[in-house]
């Protein structure tokens, strides 16, 4: 479901689990005096999270999924999400970016077609009718003519 090996999400549940514990009260300031407790365990709540990472569903899913009311998501998400970032610490960049061969190039622009499940107002440019779908396609012609 994460796209974690079972060692490796437990060795992030060990460095995150004592903070995930705290009331959300305790992270930040509360913006209102009442307190919601959760019905999930940390694991759950933690799997909960890498997987709204790794998989973006709509809340609706994940309510359904977990069992837990869709306001239940949006809080255990923006709990834990900044927990993570200020945790893992392992995911850096290259000090420097270095061209590599056979290319030398530093970078490469991804051609591939990808299918949309989420369409937002606005995005019937991207409407197929031979697929009867919704694709997101880079216009490879604007970025080859700004590079060049």
């Amino acid at each position: 479901m994460t796209g974690l090996f079972e060692d490796q999400f437990v060795r992030i549940f060990d460095k995150v689990e004592h903070k995930i514990a705290l009331p959300r009260s305790h992270q930040a300031p509360p913006r209102t005096a009442r307190i919601v407790s959760t019905s999930l365990t940390p694991h759950l709540r933690l799997l909960l999270v890498i997987y709204w990472l790794r998989h973006y569903p709509r809340y609706s899913v994940l309510a359904h999924t977990f069992g837990i009311s869709q306001a239940q998501v949006h809080r255990e998400i923006y709990h834990i999400l900044p927990i993570l970032y200020e945790v893992l610490d392992e995911i850096t960049l290259p000090p420097v970016l270095q061209p590599k061969p056979p290319f030398m190039a530093v970078g490469a622009v991804d051609c591939a077609v990808h299918h949309r499940k989420r369409v937002h107002p606005g995005q019937a440019q991207y409407y197929r009718g031979d697929k009867r779908a919704h694709f997101l396609l880079g216009n490879y012609r604007n970025i080859i003519s700004y590079c060049s």
